[in-house]
């Protein structure tokens, strides 16, 4: 089980050390305002990225139309039509 904190529940992964969690901490909290939002942008690139991947290896018959649709259900939960 991974590290517990009555807030979130089982948040952190359970390969990983307190010692080694304090220091991550730690370094994120040091981080400026824009340092964590770049970051932010780059995991959800990094997420989005992966999520597309697997829909092409998946569904390689899809054209553009479908591909977006599929890419926004995965990433948002909803399934829309888009205009032709």
């Amino acid at each position: 089980m991974g590290y517990m904190d009555e807030r979130f529940g089982n948040l952190f992964s359970a390969d990983t050390s307190p010692e080694a969690l304090a220091i991550e901490l730690k370094t994120l909290a040091s981080l400026s305002r824009e340092d964590k939002a770049q970051m932010t942008f780059e995991l959800s690139d990094n997420i989005r990225d992966t999520v597309a991947a697997g829909i092409r290896v998946s569904h390689p018959e899809y054209d553009d139309r479908k591909f977006r649709r599929e890419l926004i259900r995965r990433m948002h939960g909803i399934d829309i039509e888009l205009p032709e």
